[in-house]
């Protein structure tokens, strides 16, 4: 599998969702699509996972986080579609390339 540009420089996602909320449901099915293709994406349960919820200071969901190796980079809390995600995970950030 060919490395995506975002996997290359050390960026990736981080997204947030529960069972109950239906706009992260619809969301999930892109991340899974994402990460199908070769994004780095970690996926938390907020029920579930709290130390990852505490850490990233989650209060919304969805959520929607990219990171990179000097820290967060993107936040979104609330449903994002496929196009805007990819546009910060495919984009060049100069201070974030390794």
């Amino acid at each position: 599998m060919v490395k995506k540009t975002a996997q290359v420089r050390g960026v990736k996602g981080v997204y947030f969702h529960a069972k109950w909320c239906a706009p992260c449901q619809v969301m999930l099915e892109i991340v899974q699509k994402l990460k199908k293709q070769g994004y780095v994406i970690d996926v938390w349960d907020f029920d579930v996972n709290k130390v990852q919820v505490n850490r990233f200071k989650v209060t919304k969901l969805p959520t929607f986080v990219i990171v990179g190796p000097r820290g967060e980079i993107k936040r979104w809390e609330a449903f994002v579609g496929e196009k805007e995600i990819l546009r910060y995970l495919d984009r060049k950030i100069p201070e974030y390339n390794i």
